[in-house]
Protein backbone atom coordinates (compact mmCIF):
# COMPACT_ATOMS: atom_id res chain seq x y z
CA UNK A 1 0.00 0.00 0.00
CA UNK A 2 1.05 3.57 -0.67
CA UNK A 3 -0.54 6.99 -0.80
CA UNK A 4 -0.22 9.51 -3.62
CA UNK A 5 -1.20 13.19 -3.79
CA UNK A 6 -0.50 16.15 -6.02
CA UNK A 7 -1.49 19.40 -7.63
CA UNK A 8 -0.73 20.67 -11.12
CA UNK A 9 1.14 23.74 -9.91
CA UNK A 10 4.71 24.29 -8.81
CA UNK A 11 5.65 25.77 -5.46
CA UNK A 12 3.09 23.77 -3.48
CA UNK A 13 5.36 21.65 -1.27
CA UNK A 14 3.63 22.95 1.85
CA UNK A 15 0.20 21.91 0.58
CA UNK A 16 1.43 18.52 -0.62
CA UNK A 17 3.07 17.92 2.78
CA UNK A 18 -0.28 18.59 4.50
CA UNK A 19 -2.05 16.27 2.06
CA UNK A 20 0.46 13.49 2.75
CA UNK A 21 0.08 13.94 6.51
CA UNK A 22 -3.62 13.14 6.15
CA UNK A 23 -2.77 9.71 4.70
CA UNK A 24 0.42 8.95 6.62
CA UNK A 25 -1.10 5.59 7.64
CA UNK A 26 -0.75 4.46 4.02
CA UNK A 27 3.05 4.50 4.23
CA UNK A 28 5.45 4.54 7.17
CA UNK A 29 8.58 3.43 5.31
CA UNK A 30 9.29 6.38 3.07
CA UNK A 31 8.06 9.72 1.80
CA UNK A 32 9.00 11.78 -1.23
CA UNK A 33 7.85 15.10 -2.66
CA UNK A 34 8.77 16.05 -6.23
CA UNK A 35 8.39 19.51 -7.71
CA UNK A 36 8.58 20.25 -11.44
CA UNK A 37 7.89 23.35 -13.49
CA UNK A 38 4.29 22.16 -13.91
CA UNK A 39 3.35 20.34 -10.69
CA UNK A 40 4.06 19.30 -7.12
CA UNK A 41 3.39 15.66 -6.25
CA UNK A 42 4.08 13.44 -3.27
CA UNK A 43 4.01 9.81 -2.17
CA UNK A 44 4.28 7.78 1.04
CA UNK A 45 4.92 4.05 0.86
CA UNK A 46 5.37 0.86 2.86
CA UNK A 47 8.23 -1.63 2.63
CA UNK A 48 6.81 -3.91 -0.10
CA UNK A 49 6.55 -0.98 -2.53
CA UNK A 50 9.94 0.53 -1.67
CA UNK A 51 10.32 3.82 -3.56
CA UNK A 52 7.03 4.42 -5.39
CA UNK A 53 8.17 7.67 -6.99
CA UNK A 54 10.10 8.03 -10.23
CA UNK A 55 11.40 11.14 -11.89
CA UNK A 56 13.46 11.98 -14.95
CA UNK A 57 13.92 14.91 -17.26
CA UNK A 58 11.08 13.64 -19.45
CA UNK A 59 8.42 12.63 -16.95
CA UNK A 60 7.49 12.25 -13.30
CA UNK A 61 5.20 9.58 -11.92
CA UNK A 62 4.06 8.20 -8.57
CA UNK A 63 1.94 5.15 -7.91
CA UNK A 64 0.16 3.06 -5.30
CA UNK A 65 0.69 -0.56 -6.30
CA UNK A 66 -1.84 -2.74 -4.51
CA UNK A 67 -0.66 -5.91 -6.26
CA UNK A 68 0.23 -7.23 -9.69
CA UNK A 69 -1.66 -5.08 -12.17
CA UNK A 70 -3.56 -3.22 -9.45
CA UNK A 71 -2.50 0.38 -9.11
CA UNK A 72 -3.39 4.02 -8.94
CA UNK A 73 -0.90 6.14 -10.88
CA UNK A 74 -0.30 9.83 -11.45
CA UNK A 75 2.07 11.08 -14.14
CA UNK A 76 3.25 14.48 -15.28
CA UNK A 77 4.34 14.28 -18.91
CA UNK A 78 5.00 17.21 -21.22
CA UNK A 79 3.16 19.52 -18.85
CA UNK A 80 0.02 17.35 -18.75
CA UNK A 81 -1.46 15.48 -15.78
CA UNK A 82 -2.38 11.84 -16.34
CA UNK A 83 -4.20 9.68 -13.78
CA UNK A 84 -4.93 5.97 -14.03
CA UNK A 85 -6.73 3.46 -11.81
CA UNK A 86 -6.64 -0.32 -12.11
CA UNK A 87 -9.53 -2.17 -13.68
CA UNK A 88 -10.87 -3.59 -10.40
CA UNK A 89 -10.44 -0.43 -8.34
CA UNK A 90 -8.22 -2.09 -5.73
CA UNK A 91 -6.15 1.08 -5.29
CA UNK A 92 -8.28 4.19 -4.61
CA UNK A 93 -7.87 7.53 -6.42
CA UNK A 94 -9.81 10.81 -6.32
CA UNK A 95 -9.42 14.04 -8.25
CA UNK A 96 -10.82 17.55 -8.47
CA UNK A 97 -10.01 21.19 -9.11
CA UNK A 98 -9.14 24.00 -6.73
CA UNK A 99 -11.18 27.23 -6.59
CA UNK A 100 -8.81 28.70 -9.18
CA UNK A 101 -9.35 25.72 -11.52
CA UNK A 102 -6.09 23.82 -10.85
CA UNK A 103 -6.29 19.99 -11.08
CA UNK A 104 -5.34 18.01 -7.98
CA UNK A 105 -5.61 14.40 -6.79
CA UNK A 106 -5.16 12.10 -3.80
CA UNK A 107 -5.54 8.49 -2.70
CA UNK A 108 -8.17 9.43 -0.12
CA UNK A 109 -10.96 12.01 0.14
CA UNK A 110 -9.73 13.47 3.43
CA UNK A 111 -6.39 14.25 1.82
CA UNK A 112 -7.96 15.86 -1.25
CA UNK A 113 -10.18 18.02 0.99
CA UNK A 114 -6.99 19.81 2.07
CA UNK A 115 -6.82 21.29 -1.44
CA UNK A 116 -10.43 21.39 -2.68
CA UNK A 117 -14.08 20.61 -1.99
CA UNK A 118 -14.48 19.38 -5.58
CA UNK A 119 -14.26 15.61 -5.05
CA UNK A 120 -14.59 13.05 -7.85
CA UNK A 121 -13.73 9.36 -7.78
CA UNK A 122 -11.65 8.05 -10.68
CA UNK A 123 -13.65 4.93 -11.46
CA UNK A 124 -12.01 1.50 -11.89
CA UNK A 125 -10.62 0.96 -15.39
CA UNK A 126 -10.49 4.66 -16.24
CA UNK A 127 -7.77 7.12 -17.22
CA UNK A 128 -7.85 10.88 -16.74
CA UNK A 129 -5.92 13.25 -18.97
CA UNK A 130 -6.32 16.99 -18.33
CA UNK A 131 -10.07 16.92 -17.87
CA UNK A 132 -10.88 14.03 -20.21
CA UNK A 133 -11.99 10.66 -18.82
CA UNK A 134 -11.37 7.54 -20.89
CA UNK A 135 -12.42 3.99 -20.09
CA UNK A 136 -9.55 1.68 -21.04
CA UNK A 137 -10.79 -1.63 -19.63
CA UNK A 138 -13.99 -3.62 -20.17
CA UNK A 139 -14.40 -6.82 -18.17
CA UNK A 140 -14.65 -9.82 -20.47
CA UNK A 141 -16.08 -13.19 -19.52
CA UNK A 142 -13.27 -15.73 -19.23
CA UNK A 143 -13.40 -19.06 -20.98
CA UNK A 144 -14.03 -22.10 -18.82
CA UNK A 145 -10.82 -23.66 -17.50
CA UNK A 146 -10.43 -27.16 -18.93
CA UNK A 147 -7.63 -28.37 -16.62
CA UNK A 148 -8.35 -31.02 -14.01
CA UNK A 149 -9.10 -29.83 -10.43
CA UNK A 150 -5.73 -31.01 -9.08
CA UNK A 151 -3.80 -28.92 -11.61
CA UNK A 152 -5.97 -25.87 -10.92
CA UNK A 153 -5.47 -26.30 -7.16
CA UNK A 154 -1.69 -26.49 -7.59
CA UNK A 155 -1.60 -23.24 -9.60
CA UNK A 156 -3.90 -21.51 -7.11
CA UNK A 157 -1.74 -22.56 -4.15
CA UNK A 158 1.40 -21.24 -5.84
CA UNK A 159 -0.29 -17.89 -6.53
CA UNK A 160 -1.46 -17.65 -2.92
CA UNK A 161 2.00 -18.55 -1.57
CA UNK A 162 3.68 -15.90 -3.73
CA UNK A 163 1.12 -13.25 -2.78
CA UNK A 164 1.26 -13.93 0.96
CA UNK A 165 5.03 -14.43 1.30
CA UNK A 166 5.95 -11.12 -0.34
CA UNK A 167 3.80 -9.28 2.22
CA UNK A 168 5.46 -10.87 5.26
CA UNK A 169 8.31 -8.63 6.39
CA UNK A 170 8.76 -9.83 10.00
CA UNK A 171 9.27 -13.06 11.96
CA UNK A 172 6.44 -12.13 14.34
CA UNK A 173 3.10 -12.46 12.62
CA UNK A 174 -0.58 -12.75 13.47
CA UNK A 175 -3.85 -13.66 11.81
CA UNK A 176 -7.49 -13.13 12.67
CA UNK A 177 -9.51 -16.32 12.15
CA UNK A 178 -13.13 -15.67 11.28
CA UNK A 179 -14.08 -19.32 10.97
CA UNK A 180 -14.35 -19.17 7.20
CA UNK A 181 -12.16 -20.60 4.46
CA UNK A 182 -10.38 -17.34 3.53
CA UNK A 183 -8.71 -16.55 6.85
CA UNK A 184 -7.92 -20.21 7.58
CA UNK A 185 -6.27 -20.65 4.18
CA UNK A 186 -4.18 -17.50 4.58
CA UNK A 187 -3.05 -18.52 8.08
CA UNK A 188 -2.12 -22.03 6.92
CA UNK A 189 -0.04 -20.76 4.00
CA UNK A 190 1.60 -17.96 6.01
CA UNK A 191 2.71 -20.16 8.93
CA UNK A 192 5.85 -21.70 7.32
CA UNK A 193 7.20 -18.25 6.43
CA UNK A 194 7.51 -16.94 10.02
CA UNK A 195 9.09 -18.06 13.31
CA UNK A 196 6.28 -16.87 15.58
CA UNK A 197 2.67 -16.98 14.49
CA UNK A 198 -0.31 -15.89 16.63
CA UNK A 199 -3.94 -16.50 15.72
CA UNK A 200 -6.98 -14.76 17.16
CA UNK A 201 -10.66 -15.64 16.99
CA UNK A 202 -13.91 -14.47 18.58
Amino acid sequence: MAGIVGIKRKGEKGLVEKMLNKISHRGNTGKRIIETDEATIGVVWTSPQKDSAFSSLEKVFIQDTAGNGHLAKAEILNGNLFLERDELGIAPLYFGKTKDDVPCFASEVKSLLTATNDINELLPGYKFSDGILTKYFILQKKQEIKDNPEAIAKVLRKLLEDSISKRIKTDLFGSWLSGGLDSSTIATIARPFVKTFHTFSA
